[in-house]
């Protein structure tokens, strides 16, 4: 048997990679040299706080207006309080969970600044006074509602703007890949479309969406406690690429609009409410069968992830 001293060709040979890892490993590296580079959080990850900050400041608009709002009318009172506050906290809820995950994948721990919580704190305290004044009815200007709105839009997305401005694409991007979702994810991420749906086509039956949303509201608790699970929702977050968060997007998009066309609309129609149920929960559900985006840096959105790399620790605002 013909043997070789260690070090030639044959040792090589024996120790030699794949294409494929050779390509996940120059994907690695292209993704930690623009990371040392550009000394700051990929471009991704300011497409994905531009994101975040957009679904706070309409979720704000739509609890200040829903809550200043004159809803007290039969309309109101057949679809129930309760059925339209769940419209509101459900999805909110599943959102802070999700981009728990959504920032691991980035490998960034975020470490606001006073110039970023000072404002941010004056801006909520505004908030909580308007959301007092409805309460015990007085009345204010409604345009009040759209600054506080515009306000955390602006705190949440400014250090983004400036991100995507000043730092250049990267010359050594990798081709966009797709990576299939883990069995929990996307099982995850088909039930999430189904209490979409539910929620959706039981908003205007009261104790149907109860139920619904106490399910809901259960199912986030256990992901908020169980971590270390990858049935978690925060995992479905690590996951997700720019499609599945756009089809979260369109869920909550309809959830926040029923919360304030159903009240203050004169007359209700089961078809409808049905028919964007089940649009709401066939989005989710294709969303699921569907690979996400893996790149080390993209402008296809938020949630088209950072790939591999060192974990970094960045200042907000």
């Amino acid at each position: 048997m013909e043997s070789y001293p260690e070090g030639t060709p044959a040792d090589d040979h024996r120790t030699s990679t794949s294409p494929q890892e050779a390509s996940e490993q120059l994907h690695r590296e292209h993704v930690m040299r623009d990371r040392i580079d550009q000394h700051a959080p990929l471009r991704s990850y300011a497409w994905f706080e531009m994101w975040t900050g957009t679904i706070m400041s309409v979720y704000v608009g739509v609890l200040l207006f829903a809550a200043s709002a004159d809803l007290n009318t039969e309309s109101d009172a057949q679809s129930g309080g309760f059925a339209l506050v769940s419209l509101l906290l459900v999805p909110i809820l599943a959102f802070s969970s999700l981009t728990t995950g959504a920032r691991e994948r980035f490998g960034i721990r975020v470490m606001p600044s006073r110039k970023f919580w000072i404002p941010m704190a004056l801006v909520f305290a505004a908030m909580a006074a308007l959301l007092a004044l409805s309460v015990f009815d007085v009345s204010y200007f409604s345009w009040l509602n759209v600054v506080v709105a515009l306000s955390i839009f602006v705190l949440f997305t400014a250090k983004s703007v400036r991100q995507l401005a000043r730092t250049p694409r990267p010359d050594n991007r990798m081709q966009q890949r797709h990576m299939a979702l883990s069995r929990p994810v996307r099982w995850n991420t088909a039930i999430m479309g189904v209490f979409g749906g539910l929620l959706v086509v039981t908003a205007t039956t009261p104790i149907l969406s109860s139920l619904v949303t106490i399910a809901a509201l259960i199912g986030i608790s256990v992901s908020l406690v169980i971590t270390a699970s990858p049935w978690v929702l925060s995992r479905a977050g690590f996951e997700w690429g720019w499609i599945q968060w756009s089809a979260f997007g369109v869920t909550t998009s309809t959830l926040f609009a029923l919360s304030i066309i159903i009240p203050t609309s004169g007359a209700h129609s089961p078809a409808v409410t049905a028919g964007l149920g089940i649009g709401v929960c066939l989005i989710m559900l294709v969303a699921s069968a569907l690979p996400a985006s893996a790149s080390g840096d993209t402008d296809s959105g938020a949630g088209a992830g950072a790939g591999a790399g060192a974990e970094s620790t960045v200042s907000t605002p």
